[in-house]
């Protein structure tokens, strides 16, 4: 009941049905016994949609969902997902840059809490 809150409340047409196909397709993925890999993918991107128009308060729901189709999508894989795979990153962020070169074969760095040091991506090796 909780879940279908937000989806009632938004008065822009493209935000409900953003939020609703967010909804089955999460809904079809949990509900599944054996769940297939191009549903736990349509998932996890109509969470990723989901998120752009979503209030701040539903924000946690939607990772939540999103970091479970990645889940379920990576165990039918027999994958191992990753923080990167799930965790946001702001587009032209150094986090989303960074995330963008390891996924070319760059290795990231990230600075521990306290440190100054900057972040960065090098070469593998």
């Amino acid at each position: 009941m909780l879940v279908w809150t937000g989806a009632l409340l938004a008065t822009d047409p493209v935000q409900l049905a953003l939020a609703l196909k967010a909804q089955t397709d999460f809904d079809r993925v949990e509900l599944s016994p054996t769940p297939q890999l191009s549903d736990s993918e349509n998932c996890v991107q109509s969470q990723a949609a989901a998120l752009s128009v979503s209030a701040p308060e539903e924000l946690a729901l939607i990772y939540f969902r999103k970091a479970y189709c990645a889940l379920t999508g990576a165990t039918v894989t027999g994958a191992t997902p990753t923080r990167r795979t799930v965790t946001p990153a702001a587009s032209g962020s150094r986090a989303g840059r960074c995330t963008s070169r390891a996924a070319a074969g760059r290795e990231c760095l990230r600075p521990h809490p306290g440190q100054k040091r900057r972040a960065g991506c090098r070469e593998p090796g």
